[in-house]
């Protein structure tokens, strides 16, 4: 059963290890974030997923409209969960029973029908970790490869109009935020999603990326002034606080300007196929029609190319969220299920390699 606790409260244990000399959180950086980026009299989820303080354990989340309890509710998650995040954009209060209180574990946290509107565009630029380190936190010279990614992104966006972001170090790498002005709903999704795509299409590299999974109305993000505490931490991959680098304008970004960015995106090659399952001559892409019916959550636009080569059929999949790999281990069960239902494609006669953009399959003919 759910307990809940007042937001104020701090544990034995968050105590000893500041003492050992490890900053858990910066409560001025928390006050500059609650300043830059919610809007007084607005209702927003705190949300700390893996949560351990040796009383309670799981998820915990709450919904804060008081920016004084919202902050001593992140003093009290941050060190005791890999991350601490807080909703980009509103939740709507008539959804919330409980207000400006933390509960853990609980079932279910705010989704996109909970949103009240689109405030918030979040570019998210992360470093592309060497296989094995994905859980865990970034060394400095992979962080400093997504801060050229954030910062070119922030002079191609300036040169286009754009007002000038808030930027987030996340600990990981570095966030950009502009204020928007959209409804929730299909269009908004889909031209949210779209703005990313373009971005991620023309500043992508080898070493670091814009997720252009970050669409959706209920995302959450890392919140400034909490520690960013995946995997061990160590003196190579360090735990580190976000900070807030520049609160930015404030200046809403018009939809027409959206709208111009979202026609960049490239045009998609001629096999396609999505995650609802239309027509396509791609096996690979049948077969993650069929996963995304059996696993909602993943969600990804898959636009296939073929190329015949040595003997292969390789196929090059583009438009992947980024941890699709993550995902693909830890649903392995449920991915051969997907196998199951499209029996003109064999399990084992093609082995799936679930990376960042562009993923690769390779088919024996």
């Amino acid at each position: 059963m759910p307990t809940s606790w007042p937001g104020g409260t701090r544990s034995r244990k968050s105590v000893g290890r500041e003492e050992c000399g490890m900053e858990l959180y910066d409560r001025s950086e928390i006050e500059k974030g609650i300043a830059a980026f919610l809007v007084p009299g607005q209702l927003y989820e705190l949300r700390a997923p893996k949560y351990a303080d040796g009383k309670r354990r799981g998820t915990a989340s709450g919904f804060f409209d008081d920016p004084v309890v919202l902050e001593k509710a992140l003093v009290a998650t941050s060190g005791h969960a890999p991350g601490v995040y807080v909703s980009i954009n509103p939740v709507k209060p008539e959804v919330v029973r409980v207000k400006n209180r933390l509960a853990c574990p609980v079932r279910s946290t705010a989704g996109d029908s909970h949103i009240a509107h689109r405030d918030s565009l979040l570019i998210d630029c992360d470093p592309v970790r060497v296989p094995g380190h994905d859980l865990d936190c970034a060394t400095d010279q992979e962080k400093a490869e997504a801060r050229t990614v954030a910062d070119a992104t922030a002079v191609f966006l300036g040169q286009l109009g754009w007002p000038a972001p808030a930027v987030v170090d996340s600990g990981n790498g570095y966030q950009l935020r502009y204020r928007i002005d959209l409804p929730t709903g299909q269009e908004s999704l889909q031209l949210v999603s779209r703005c990313l795509r373009a971005l991620a299409s023309r500043f992508d590299t080898k070493t670091a990326s814009i997720d252009s999974s970050v669409k959706n109305a209920a995302r959450v993000c890392k919140f400034p002034g909490t520690l960013n505490a995946k995997g061990p931490g160590t003196a190579e991959r360090p735990h580190r606080l976000a900070r807030l680098l520049s609160a930015g304008d404030g200046t809403v970004v018009p939809k027409e300007r959206l709208e111009a960015l979202a026609a960049m995106v490239p045009a998609a090659p001629s096999v396609a196929s999505t995650g609802k399952g239309t027509a396509s001559d791609s096996d690979l892409g049948r077969l993650l029609a069929e996963w995304k019916k059996i696993e909602p959550e993943f969600e990804f636009e898959f636009v296939a190319e073929k190329e015949e080569k040595d003997g292969y059929t390789k196929e090059h999949v583009h438009n992947l969220p980024r941890d699709a790999g993550r995902m693909a281990g830890r649903q392995q069960p449920r991915l051969q299920r997907a196998w199951q239902l499209v029996p003109d494609i064999p399990a084992g006669r093609a082995h799936l390699l679930l990376l960042p953009a562009p993923a690769r399959v390779l088919r024996r003919r």
